[in-house]
């Protein structure tokens, strides 16, 4: 009688263990709210004296024009960056009221002092987008003369609303969204006033023949027309990174009966 009181007092003790250790949970860590408020302002590169950004509320905002604000927040001795669905950690070395040392993706330490003139926030005043290949249409148009009839080709270039982001980092190491438009493209075939062939073409329709990856960070710049041989007109679907000599061309053939094809122009 004695073991099986002793043998249920054992598993007593054993399930409030267990009960206890189930309910404690670990208390998540909170965001330095002093260190946050002490950040605001101008921060200007301790080398160059260039201005590297500025902290206002919880955003960090860049003096260019294309550098989207992201999102920030101070976990102990951590820089949090939340920015394009992604996490950005950077580990602080030294921080007061005018002082802000950090380790870069690179490992590299940056140093930031800030900013008591006045006159930089100029640099932060609202101001139109500047894109490139951007927020205008671009025609062009060829007359083709074969076996007796009149090829008339017509292209336009159509600027969008659909966003394309460009992720770099800056001199500071922090990450950088740029922000530029994609475009999509009008193509039209007519033979002696008949439509033989029409399209509007967006940098989706090339997916076979580009890598996702460089489709994503890429615009749908232009379609002119370069070639005319036996096998129709050539027009040569440009897709660039912007601000970068990166593209691909993509050989868009277009029959006089107005069939289409496509191939990597190599």
């Amino acid at each position: 009688m004695r073991q099986y009181i002793l043998f249920l007092l054992l598993i007593a003790v054993v399930v409030c263990g267990c009960s206890k250790k189930e309910t404690t949970k670990a208390t998540p860590m909170e965001e330095d709210v002093e260190a946050k408020a002490s950040m605001q302002g101008i921060w200007i590169n301790y080398d160059d004296q260039n201005i590297a950004f500025r902290m206002k509320g919880d955003s960090i905002y860049y003096p260019d024009t294309i550098s989207q604000p992201i999102r920030f927040a101070v976990y102990g001795d951590t820089l949090l960056l939340k920015g394009g669905g992604s996490i950005m950690k950077y580990v602080i070395l030294n921080q007061t009221a005018s002082l802000l040392e950090y380790k870069s993706q690179a490992d590299d330490v940056v140093k930031l002092i800030k900013s008591e003139d006045d006159n930089d926030t100029l640099h932060f005043c609202k101001r139109t987008p500047v894109v490139l290949n951007q927020r205008r249409i671009v025609k062009s148009d060829s007359i083709i003369l074969r076996d007796s009839k009149r090829y008339h080709s017509y292209v336009q270039v159509n600027p969008t609303t659909f966003k394309v982001y460009k992720t770099s980092y800056n001199d500071e190491g922090l990450e950088v969204e740029n922000l530029y438009y994609d475009n999509t493209v009008h193509v039209s075939l007519f033979c002696n006033g008949i439509k033989k062939y029409s399209r509007d073409f967006s940098k989706r329709d090339f997916e076979e023949f580009v890598p996702k990856d460089f489709l994503r960070q890429s615009i749908l710049s232009n379609m002119p027309l370069r070639l005319i041989d036996d096998e129709g007109l050539h027009f040569h679907a440009e897709l660039v990174i912007p601000d970068t000599s990166i593209s691909y061309i993509v050989d868009v053939i277009l029959s006089l009966e107005g069939k289409m094809k496509m191939r990597i122009q190599k």
